[in-house]
């Protein structure tokens, strides 16, 4: 289906198709593996033994972002061998990269604040889907962007993943090198979400203080 410029429907729904492999790793992967952490009580045996929770924790994120790019790279391969995906210039390149791996590390910082909040895997697991399925619903996966009424685009237009999914589309086919609005939304996302994290990192450093438990 071709959507001009010679372009073709693959060359945007491409974005959507990389979120939807995203958004489970950062919302579900990461946030469970974190809570069976807690459960198991490995993470207080790791801090009994003198390993720093933060880069425990920084451990975790560098390994599903692995995942994440895993992931992005299956999803171009994929649209470019069977559906004609154009590749942008490299710069242009780079800067979708980038701005998407923003997205993705606001999504995981989130994830980590859901599992600080709950540590419990029976609850991040449905709470993960639900939030997922919602993120799903603004950011133009079960029906076009263009198709939302108009209070969802309102919801959605505070939301990171919402412009990494369908706004990046300028940066792709080489008319743009940012887009200011998620990047001015990102950096409001990061600071709270940082110093929530911070927040609840440092409340649950503290575990070292329950090693009796451990002993038991």
């Amino acid at each position: 289906m071709d959507i001009g410029n010679g372009y073709h429907l693959i060359d945007k729904y491409f974005m959507i198709t990389i979120g939807m492999g995203i958004l489970p790793i950062a919302l579900i992967s990461f946030p469970m593996w974190l809570g069976n952490s807690f459960e198991n009580n490995s993470m207080e045996r790791m801090i009994y033994f003198g390993v720093s929770f933060r880069k425990m924790m920084l451990g975790d994120i560098f390994a599903h972002l692995i995942l994440v790019f895993i992931s992005m790279a299956f999803n171009i391969l994929f649209a470019f061998i069977f559906f004609g995906l154009k590749f942008p210039h490299l710069l242009n390149f780079i800067m979708f990269i980038l701005h998407y791996l923003i997205a993705v590390i606001l999504a995981m910082i989130i994830g980590g604040i859901f599992a600080l909040v709950f540590r419990n895997t029976q609850i991040l697991m449905p709470f993960g889907l639900v939030v997922m399925f919602v993120l799903y619903m603004f950011c133009g996966v079960f029906i076009t962007y263009d198709e939302m009424p108009a209070f969802f685009k309102n919801v959605a237009s505070f939301i990171p993943m919402k412009y990494a999914m369908n706004d990046l589309y300028d940066i792709w086919t080489n008319q743009a090198l940012w887009n200011v609005q998620f990047l001015n939304l990102s950096v409001i996302y990061l600071i709270v979400s940082i110093v929530l994290l911070a927040v609840l990192i440092k409340k649950n450093s503290g575990l070292s203080t329950k090693i009796g438990r451990i002993r038991e």
